[in-house]
């Protein structure tokens, strides 16, 4: 793919009626405070069409339609259709986007891409044989790779004390600690040739009950200078990417950039507010960059990279973990998506015009 924004852009058209419809999470909904939400609602803001609402659909890949209230027991579907909304004002109006979540999950054509891939059932990716592995979870920041990373540090640590209701025992101590050996998170923009060993962490991650909060003590890069892997399906390279535009929303500063080896200008100091960053229009962080280097077929690459669609994670968890060589019932703890709102009315009370739309129109420009 060209870009993480087409990328997560191709949409699948589902059919659906009132009944199918599934809420998401989006970073819009109408809050005025920075909380996490896991429905999209957005104020019509006295457009008597609510152009808005239809606007934001059809840019999120998540979303199939727009829902409005109705004098009926349903809502009305303002988008896709809605030649019958044609004479209501909806000026003071909330819109409800969803999705069909049935129709985005049967759709879904992971474990078919997977299947087709060289790399599925050799000896560098064998996704049926159950033992421990290391993961190296890479983004370039904003993506859900530390909540990603975080559920997978919690896969290990499972194994380090009693099951949920249960004693432990060698056996289920074996069982549980069996899967995930180390977990590392990095934000390298130069994937190597050749994978090569990475040294223990200098401690374990960090507990949080908030996964995306956990940190992880490995270092952020791929070693240039020791030992190849000689077992290659004892790792799992996984690169995880999200709408570039939200990513910056979520993740963006002078530290970030140097981590991502962006043109990040010669000091802190003049390194650009994120709506200073968007008016620019040019993409200093390098994150079309990064996405092209791991989503890029490269015959020197000598490992599998396994590639995560954030804005499609959800619609087939069973092939994720069969990406990851995970036994398929650890598909029921993977946390379920939530997203933090940042909007016009969160960022007129911090006084931050990073989270503004206007901002995320000049990013996406």
């Amino acid at each position: 793919p060209a870009s993480p924004k087409k990328q997560q852009q191709q949409k699948t058209s589902h059919g659906g009626g009132g009944g199918t419809w599934s809420d998401f999470p989006c970073a819009l909904r109408e809050f005025d405070v920075a909380r996490v939400t896991t429905t999209c609602e957005v104020s019509c803001r006295g457009d008597a069409r609510c152009a808005r609402a239809v606007a934001l659909c059809e840019r999120l890949v998540e979303c199939d339609a727009v829902l409005v209230p109705s004098t009926a027991a349903e809502p009305e579907v303002l988008f896709p259709g809605g030649a019958g909304l044609a004479a209501r004002d909806l000026a003071s109006a909330t819109a409800r986007l969803v999705r069909d979540a049935a129709a985005a999950k049967k759709s879904d054509a992971s474990m078919p891409r997977l299947e087709a891939s060289k790399w599925w059932d050799a000896d560098a990716l064998r996704p049926s044989v159950r033992r421990p592995r290391t993961y190296l979870v890479v983004s370039y920041g904003g993506c859900g790779s530390k909540m990603l990373a975080g559920w997978l540090s919690g896969v290990a640590q499972a194994g380090r004390s009693p099951p949920q209701g249960g004693r432990q025992t060698r056996q289920n101590h074996h069982q549980q600690a069996a899967w995930v050996r180390q977990v590392y998170h990095l934000h390298d923009a130069k994937p190597p040739s050749i994978l090569r060993e990475l040294p223990p962490p200098k401690q374990p991650p960090s507990t949080q009950r908030d996964y995306r909060a956990r940190r992880f003590f490995g270092g952020g890069r791929f070693r240039r200078d020791t030992a190849p892997v000689a077992d290659l399906d004892a790792y799992r390279v996984v690169f995880i990417y999200k709408d570039p535009v939200e990513a910056l929303v979520s993740r963006y500063g002078y530290g970030h950039c140097l981590h991502l080896d962006g043109d990040c200008g010669p000091d802190e100091a003049h390194f650009p507010t994120l709506d200073e960053y968007a008016r620019r229009g040019k993409d200093d962080m390098g994150l079309l960059d990064f996405f092209a280097a791991y989503t890029t077929p490269d015959p020197r690459r000598t490992f599998p990279v396994v590639l995560l669609n954030y804005h499609k994670l959800w619609d087939n968890l069973d092939a994720l973990v069969a990406a990851l060589g995970l036994p398929s019932e650890l598909a029921a703890t993977f946390p379920p998506r939530t997203e933090t709102v940042r909007n016009d009315l969160t960022a007129k009370n911090e006084g931050n015009a990073a989270h503004s739309e206007a901002t995320r129109r000049g990013l996406d420009a």
